[in-house]
């Protein structure tokens, strides 16, 4: 019975673990678009910079392409 009631709480606080630490994960979201100029032709090799507003996270960066497309991932924090 000890060993019985021992797995039960084991398995309570595994669980209870594994479903605060889901929520604790980063998102990643992912940020596209295209850069023109002001007669919409496309800028090759433009920076593209997301800079946060916390102090504690690093600032994302990209570079366009020859057809002025981008891809940037940014990484959103959510909080318990």
């Amino acid at each position: 019975m000890l060993q019985r009631f021992s797995n039960h709480y084991f398995f309570t606080i595994l669980l209870t673990l594994v479903g605060f630490s889901s929520l604790a994960h980063a998102q990643q979201l992912l940020m596209s678009g295209k850069v023109t100029d002001t007669i919409q032709n496309p800028l090759p090799y433009a920076n593209i910079l997301a800079i946060p507003k916390a102090d504690d996270q690093n600032v994302k960066f990209a570079i366009t392409e020859n057809d002025g497309s981008y891809n940037l991932i940014l990484i959103t924090r959510m909080c318990i």
